[in-house]
């Protein structure tokens, strides 16, 4: 049946209500790998895999709010090395008396930072390997701490350490291709054009007050910065790699 085309959802539990789901399927598969996100929070704010139920936080360590623990998948569909996610934009504008839906034509794909690898005990709190999320992958380098001691503290310390990535960093080749290293510009487009509008106009209002003085002398162009926006980054990078 067609329905059979969608049954691909990983296993999935709401922490802690229904611990005792999470810890059968634990037990009957000792190598399971769990992903938990908290049920109100975005940007990938708390997000963390574990080994098992005792590297999740207790129920009163939640504040009264949950998680959805899910199975991980070991082995996602990849894009050159990296995980990848799509985003399809639609716009539900009915359900009854039949569901009225479009689509845009275009969307988004974010990629992970780091070559995806398998979970192992070494790289399973490398949230840039693991985690898609724009707010987790940006950054002005890959050797900065991936979870925050703050924001997520109880996490971490159910994973075994401060929140601090437990390798410093393969260093050279460590965030992969040219344009997964476009994910690390943290300056965005609007910021650029203000620099460069800022620029253009302290020029002008210098060349108004000596221009006399430097009548004789011709000034050097400065080429723009190019475009910091992620997607229009990720499009140029991405064709500079193929070609």
């Amino acid at each position: 049946a067609w329905e059979d085309e969608f049954l691909f959802h990983p296993r999935s539990w709401v922490w802690p209500a229904e611990r005792r789901g999470v810890e059968d399927a634990c037990a009957a598969d000792p190598s399971l790998v769990l992903i938990a996100k908290p049920d109100a929070s975005c940007q990938g704010r708390g997000i963390m895999l574990a080994r098992s139920t005792k590297e999740l936080p207790a129920p009163h360590e939640l504040g009264g709010t949950g998680l959805i623990v899910q199975e991980y998948v070991p082995r996602p569909l990849l894009l050159r090395g990296h995980k990848f996610d799509m985003r399809v934009y639609v716009l539900l504008a009915g359900v009854y008396p039949s569901v009225r839906a479009f689509i845009h034509v275009e969307g988004l794909s974010r990629l992970a930072a780091r070559v995806y690898e398998a979970p192992t005990a070494k790289n399973i709190r490398r949230r840039t390997m693991h985690l898609t999320n724009y707010a987790v992958n940006k950054g002005k380098t890959f050797e900065e701490k991936e979870e925050s001691p703050d924001a997520d503290g109880a996490a971490a310390r159910h994973a075994g350490g401060d929140g601090a990535d437990e390798d410093e960093d393969e260093e050279a080749g460590a965030a992969g291709p040219g344009w997964a290293v476009a994910l690390a510009a943290t300056e965005t487009e609007a910021e650029a054009d203000e620099a460069a509008a800022a620029a253009a106009a302290a020029a002008g209002a210098g060349a108004g007050s000596g221009r006399n003085a430097r009548a004789g002398r011709r000034r050097t162009p400065q080429p723009r910065k190019p475009s910091r926006h992620p997607v229009s980054r990720l499009r140029a990078s991405a064709a500079s790699a193929s070609s």
